[in-house]
């Protein structure tokens, strides 16, 4: 599906105006610019190392979202009335997968991205209670890899990341949990 394609189809999908910095994200293809990397999630609910696409088909379609990240009641989910200020954003594959040739265990989650803030900030969906997790306080601090998601007031709201990378593929997940351990030292 190209660029144009999918944004299309999420404003079909969803009934909303996508913010232009989104638009242009995807339009641009800036997240070419991280190359090959892959997204390690710290300090969050949701943890381990990703590959991301962020132009799946499915993410302008939940039912077939839901079943290719295997969460069964993705149907269920009111959408609209729950999580209307958000799309869905890019799926996540669980990249250790690719490095023993392994097939990937679904991740039952996914990135999101507000429909509502220009700055598009980028937040985790995940399966278990339909909770979202803010990640990025905008698509900029995303790319940069800054974990800058502030607490939302919304039913389904968790606690925001304090920490996620860009990192290479192949990449030791120990290294981080070595500054984790240190990090909560200092605390």
């Amino acid at each position: 599906m190209s660029a144009r394609e999918l944004l299309g189809a999420m404003t079909k999908a969803y009934g909303v105006q996508l913010p232009a910095r989104y638009r242009k994200f995807v339009e641009k293809k800036e997240w070419e610019k991280l190359g090959d990397m892959h997204l390690r999630l710290v300090h969050g609910f949701l943890r381990g190392t990703f590959s991301v696409d962020f132009l799946d088909p499915t993410l302008a379609d939940l039912s077939e979202l839901g079943e290719q990240q295997d969460i069964d009641d993705m149907d269920d989910v009111d959408w609209k009335g729950e999580f209307g200020d958000y799309v869905p954003f890019a799926t996540l594959v669980d990249a250790s997968a690719e490095d023993e040739d392994e097939e990937p265990e679904p991740v039952k989650g996914f990135l999101i991205v507000s429909v509502t803030d220009g700055t598009c900030p980028v937040l985790v969906w995940d399966h278990d209670g339909w909770t979202i997790y803010p990640l990025a306080r905008s698509l900029d601090d995303f790319l940069a890899g800054v974990a800058s998601g502030k607490r939302l007031e919304h039913d389904r709201a968790g606690s925001p990341y304090k920490k996620f990378a860009w990192v290479e593929p192949g990449a030791d997940e120990d290294e981080d949990e070595d500054v984790d351990e240190d990090e909560d030292d200092e605390s």
